[in-house]
């Protein structure tokens, strides 16, 4: 898959089994199953993500110790997962492994950063941009609270100096960032698939993104 083809919106499911994750799924061209939303074994997984053909598998830290999180993900990408999401906080040896299997399977590894509070400085930001690419990110995601108009222009800025980018804007203020992301170079936005289904702050219907990149050309 090249990067520059991807489809513009990525579907995040937090459904709760597999059965759901694959009937809601089916519903969209581009998805990211969180496995840390629900209770997933291995064989569950591995029919998740033979059924969807276009999706991200994405376990964040809490619910899974990193021996289960990084069994999961790996039969996740041996099942056909388009992309794989390591949180840049992930122990090396999770990161380093998780990157080594995306490659062997031709997926793309996205190292991701999650800040819920702040968007920190452009310097921070970059810093942790370089950090993420020597870790062997395929793409690098940055997600941060927005708090007002000097974190829109952080946030928009990352997207004129770097390629491979997802950048979302966490809040009600961001989600103009969630918007404009991928008209200025991001690779994709991430909506939620119904009212009520956000799995993050600030988390647009994909139905309203659809409508506003069908009106501009985007899809």
């Amino acid at each position: 898959m090249k990067l520059r083809s991807i489809y513009p919106i990525c579907v995040s499911l937090s459904e709760k089994n597999a059965e759901r994750t694959i009937a809601i799924g089916r519903c969209f061209p581009f998805v990211e199953v969180r496995l840390d939303a629900g209770q997933f074994t291995g064989p569950e997984v591995k029919k998740v993500f033979q059924s969807l053909k276009n999706a991200v598998v994405t376990c964040r830290p809490g619910k899974y110790d990193d021996a289960s999180r990084l069994e999961l993900l790996s039969v996740a990408l041996n099942s056909g997962a388009r992309f794989v999401d390591i949180e840049i906080e992930s122990a090396d040896r999770l990161k380093k492994d998780l990157v080594k299997l995306a490659k062997r399977k031709k997926a793309r590894s996205i190292i991701s950063y999650h800040n819920f509070e702040i968007t920190p400085s452009k310097r921070i930001l970059n810093g942790i941009i370089k950090k993420a690419k020597t870790s062997g990110a395929d793409v690098v995601k940055i997600a941060t609270k927005v708090r007002d108009v000097r974190d829109t222009k952080v946030l928009l800025s990352l997207l004129t100096e770097h390629e491979k980018l997802v950048v979302i804007g966490m809040g009600e203020v961001g989600r103009s960032i969630r918007i404009a992301s991928p008209m200025l170079g991001g690779l994709f936005t991430y909506a939620a698939p119904e009212i009520g289904k956000e799995t993050a702050p600030g988390q647009i219907e994909f139905t309203v993104l659809r409508e506003m990149y069908s009106s501009l050309g985007m899809i």
